[in-house]
């Protein structure tokens, strides 16, 4: 009866299943009590270290991006310091006590400001306000300006000057109205994401 022959066992890691990605490797330092922390997390949780580091990339990648992305992550990250502040100093919270809420809400306002641009210098108010300029600078015609007509040339003279200043006095207001829309509709944009963002759950 021949013998058997038997493949000595392969070494290294498992094969990749059907479908699955190969892991990139990525060599990095890290200083001795993070890596210690790290590998507590690590044995706590039932993973190797390398899949510890890797969950912990993958949590903080996701929370970015679910809270808008970088920009927005330090926004609220600044607006929670800024909370943690008052809390501390007040000994109360800004979701629970009116004094401390107005500070919170005053540095949150302050925060905002200094981070976005100034609404006032988007293009229809700049617009807006020169149009406010033109009609302060808008002159109605005066009988004493056409003494050099007389009897019906004047009165007609007259009547085309107020008729020329009635539609520039019209073109001025529908400008003003349309603008005014544009506004009043970026002002719905801003209630509806008000609405979006209290449908969000809350945490106390």
């Amino acid at each position: 009866m021949a013998a058997t022959s038997s493949k000595p066992a392969r070494r290294g890691r498992p094969p990749l299943k059907s479908g699955e990605a190969k892991r990139a490797s990525f060599n990095t330092r890290f200083r001795n009590t993070l890596k210690e922390q790290l590998e507590i997390y690590a044995r706590s949780a039932g993973r190797s270290l390398s899949e510890e580091i890797e969950f912990r990339l993958e949590r903080s990648v996701d929370r970015t991006r679910s809270q808008g992305g970088v920009e927005y992550e330090a926004l609220f990250r600044m607006m929670a310091a800024a909370a943690q502040v008052i809390e501390v100093r007040l000994g109360k919270s800004p979701f629970s006590d009116p004094a401390a809420a107005g500070s919170a809400r005053y540095a949150w306002r302050q925060i905002i400001y200094s981070l976005t641009p100034d609404p006032n210098e988007i293009e229809i108010v700049k617009e807006q306000r020169r149009l406010i300029d033109e009609i302060s600078d808008l002159k109605p015609p005066q009988l004493p300006k056409l003494i050099e007509y007389s009897g019906i040339e004047r009165d007609d003279q007259l009547a085309r000057d107020q008729n020329e200043f009635r539609k520039q006095l019209s073109d001025i207001v529908q400008k003003m109205n349309e603008y005014g829309k544009q506004l009043r509709e970026l002002g719905e944009v801003g209630k509806e994401a008000f609405h979006n963002a209290l449908s969000l759950p809350k945490h106390r």
